[in-house]
């Protein structure tokens, strides 16, 4: 009786001397979803003084990222104006990418962001929002130029002319075949098509230059400017703004 005692002590000890099976770590979750819907904000900034107006911004979307990311914000593009074509010198535009629909709608709903929100600019704001159409002809994406150095936006707003979106979309996706030649050439390095989430005729478009002067020369090119302008029934919204160093991800 003693010995069998003794003898299971020692398998104890002896097996209490290896240490316990663990079970692998868990392997993080990697987000692979893309975003869908673009946050177009545009406005004029209430303090002419960029570096005060940067400063109310900076606070702001350093208070809000983290809730802003939580509901699916997975970019905060912040550019000013340059007054191109006309008008418009260091006008505020962010442009916001979001996974889906919910996440904008509850944070610009939420009282508290507005109430901060809105005092950046001289007159109330309505963020619009856009739904991606990857489906359309387009390259590149929102994002700044690896590497960093300077780059350009140009935003393109119009009621596209054709009567569905089959139609619409073969007319739009002629026009960038026919121009992205010249104008990847010219240093465009994105052309992002949406259509607004409420109007499949509301058309807007982001592109991205690493090129100033290049952007302008695709503009002002008189056979693009007769070939995009009878995508439209009206003459669209067309805005060029620059790269800041504010707050933004």
């Amino acid at each position: 009786m003693n010995r069998t005692i003794v003898m299971c002590s020692l398998l104890a000890a002896a097996c209490g001397g290896q240490p316990a099976p663990t079970a692998a770590p868990a392997q993080p979750t990697v987000d692979t979803r893309v975003p869908t819907i673009t946050a177009y904000v545009r406005g004029s900034l209430a303090k002419p003084d960029l570096a005060a107006a940067r400063a109310d911004h900076d606070q702001l979307a350093g208070g809000s990222q983290a809730a802003g990311y939580a509901a699916g914000d997975r970019g905060h593009h912040v550019l000013l104006g340059t007054g191109e074509p006309a008008g418009g010198q260091d006008e505020f535009l962010a442009l916001d990418e979001w996974l889906d629909l919910n996440g904008p709608r509850a944070l610009y709903g939420d009282p508290k962001f507005q109430a901060g929100f809105g005092a950046l600019f001289a007159k109330p704001v309505v963020p619009e929002l856009y739904q991606r159409r990857p489906d359309w002809a387009t390259w590149g994406d929102l994002k700044a130029p690896p590497g960093g150095g300077p780059y350009w936006v140009m935003i393109v707003k119009g009621h596209l002319a054709k009567a569905t979106e089959a139609e619409n979309r073969a007319a739009h996706d002629a026009v960038a075949a026919g121009f992205e030649k010249i104008a990847r050439q010219s240093g465009d390095i994105a052309h992002v098509p949406h259509l607004a989430v409420d109007d499949p005729r509301v058309f807007f478009n982001v592109d991205v230059s690493t090129s100033h002067d290049g952007m302008l020369a695709v503009v002002h090119d008189p056979e693009f400017q007769k070939a995009f302008g009878a995508l439209f029934d009206a003459p669209p919204e067309v805005h060029i703004y620059r790269a800041t160093n504010w707050k933004q991800w």
